[in-house]
């Protein structure tokens, strides 16, 4: 289970998200198994995160391996991520179609969340790959400024109310989206730390921490 809070538009993105790693348990419950981060560099003005498998977070950590050695030109990088990922879970798929398809449809679902600032086009985009029941190629839903997953309708309204303004602060808005996952940990066994979030602009890539 992972809990995303991205805000984005032409000049910045902000994407915040959990820690926590479930697994199922012996009778088929979900259980917290470990935590780690789930947002990784791709080369200085670009992130990958993803909601899913653990194999997901695999992919993610191997394309930010290989994005730390060559391509920082977001429309590149987001060709090379593409096809990187689409081969890693055709493989993942692959190997484990039958135990796949025994577990419910939410084990099924997998995505892939690709944020960058583009110096070539000087302006951010924002990506968002899913594959429901094990398909592929993955489809790429449009995205609006605001996004949660799993959606959080309420917070939403509440950040683009923010992000819409000019003189909004981006220090101060992930305080309050850090300090929402927080409380949220505390009545979902499905949320935990670390929790990390970072802005992206024509600077790079910046993670920011609460102030307090």
């Amino acid at each position: 289970m992972s809990q995303f809070v991205l805000c984005h538009n032409a000049d910045r993105a902000l994407l915040a998200g959990d820690g926590r790693i479930t697994a199922l348990g012996p009778g088929g419950e979900e259980v917290p198994a470990f935590s780690g981060v789930k947002i990784f560099p791709l080369g200085s003005h670009a992130v990958v995160s993803s909601a899913g498998p653990g194999a997901a977070l695999v992919l993610c950590r191997g394309l930010s391996e290989l994005a730390a050695c060559g391509v920082n030109e977001f429309t590149r990088l987001y060709r090379r991520a593409v096809a990187y990922l689409t081969d890693g879970y055709y493989r993942f798929v692959s190997v484990n179609r039958e135990r796949l398809l025994a577990l419910p449809e939410e084990y099924r679902f997998v995505c892939f969340l690709l944020a960058g600032y583009s110096p070539e086009h000087r302006t951010v985009r924002v990506h968002l790959l899913e594959s429901r029941n094990l398909e592929l190629p993955f489809t790429e839903p449009a995205i609006g400024p605001v996004l949660t997953l799993p959606r959080a309708l309420a917070l939403e309204a509440a950040l683009a109310r923010r992000w819409r303004d000019p003189r909004c602060d981006c220090g101060a808005l992930a305080e309050f989206v850090l300090l929402w996952l927080e409380r949220l940990a505390q009545d979902n066994p499905r949320v935990g730390p670390p929790y990390q979030c970072v802005l992206i602009d024509a600077g790079g890539c910046r993670f920011l921490t609460r102030r307090s």
